[in-house]
């Protein structure tokens, strides 16, 4: 006997399984941007919640899909998840409400069990998230992956037409690695996860996003060399990558950033000699090389940077002199490795207009 209209409605119907997931238009159109394949990656995740569970409920064709999967893909990456219990410290996905929340504030919560996450979104208008920025300003945001437009999610901006062009998500504990589906935000031209614990190398495919001017990376466990593909950043004027594991030299493609005006790179494990190619970028006006293992001479072409007012070589491993085509512009801060060993009675390097000079095991510096 078949049943019942009204009896089958009473039967909430299940999330979509994998084959569902897999047949999904969506699902379709995402395998045409990035390698879906394996369900337990961040990329099939993010598919996965944009299909099943994100209360937005995009079509195929919207025209802010890959931006948004892009997004998703990113919080998956970095340590956000699904479960009541995020890796993020602010504005991660909401959690599901608790016995002790009040029945009105429960009743405004949806939620599904989705591959064992409970999963829940306020419907209506979306809890924001309260937390108190660098600066120690309280301030609001929507929860990433919030069933609003994607350019209202915390630390996202948009332009006018809606389309993302920063990520500024510093200090959140952020883990896990950077996608490469971040070059699929092809306007971004600021990403700033400073201070957190992303590891993992830098995708090569981040120099594809021909409008970055700002990469702010500083204070993670990034490692691997910089890839070729980075020098590609043409419109580059802030690079901050300091206080990482990266490796390998820098290359003579540095003279592609031509607009670089902050190269923050210290307390790295950089090693090889400095290209030429440095004394190239007439923009430079601050630059932070110490704390690295690059070595040999410093390049005399430093003297062409005429806008540059500080530079830091110390803690490093170079040779010779600090030139004095580099004295020569007046430049108004310069760290080395100048300060006189007593065991020896020699400077490692040599330099008549440093305004700090350091021990060469680095334990010891000095104003002069």
């Amino acid at each position: 006997e078949e049943e019942s209209d009204d009896m089958a409605g009473d039967v909430p119907p299940p999330a979509p399984g994998t084959d569902a997931i897999m047949d999904s238009p969506i699902f379709q159109k995402l395998l045409l941007l990035t390698d879906l394949q394996d369900t337990s990656s961040p990329q099939y995740k993010a598919a996965d919640w944009l299909i099943a569970l994100d209360f937005l409920k995009l079509g195929a064709e919207a025209p802010n899909l890959q931006q948004r999967f892009a997004l998703a893909t990113f919080y998956m990456a970095t340590g956000g998840g699904l479960a009541i219990k995020n890796g993020w410290t602010r504005c991660s996905a909401v959690p599901p409400p608790t016995e002790n929340d009040n029945n009105e504030a429960a009743s405004n919560i949806q939620c599904m069990v989705h591959n064992g996450n409970v999963i829940c979104a306020e419907s209506g208008n979306f809890e924001t998230c309260n937390f108190t920025d660098d600066s120690g300003t309280m301030s609001q945001g929507n929860r990433f992956l919030s069933p609003v437009n994607e350019c209202e999610w915390f630390g996202i901006t948009c332009d006018d037409s809606g389309v993302v062009t920063r990520i500024d998500i510093e200090n959140n504990e952020l883990s896990g690695f950077l996608p490469s589906e971040l070059a699929l935000l092809t306007s971004l031209r600021t990403l700033n996860i400073s201070n957190n614990t992303v590891g993992g190398s830098i995708p090569e495919e981040l120099g594809l996003i021909g409008y970055m001017d700002q990469l702010l990376l500083t204070s993670n466990k990034l490692e691997g060399e910089l890839p070729v593909d980075i020098y590609d950043l043409q419109g580059l004027t802030r690079l901050e990558i300091e206080r990482n594991n990266l490796e390998g030299p820098l290359l003579p493609e540095v003279r592609n950033w031509e607009l670089l005006e902050v190269m923050y790179i210290n307390h790295n494990k950089l090693s090889g000699e400095l290209p030429s190619e440095l004394g190239t970028l007439g923009n430079l006006r601050k630059a932070t090389l110490n704390n690295n293992f690059f070595s040999g001479p410093i390049p005399t072409d430093l003297g062409n940077l005429v806008n540059l007012e500080s530079i830091k070589f110390a803690q490093n491993d170079f040779t010779g002199a600090v030139p004095s085509s580099l004295c020569d512009i007046r430049i108004r801060s310069v760290t080395a490795d100048c300060l006189l060993n007593p065991n020896t009675n020699e400077t490692e390097v040599s330099c008549s207009c440093c305004t700090r000079c350091c021990a060469d095991d680095g334990n010891i510096c000095q104003d002069v």
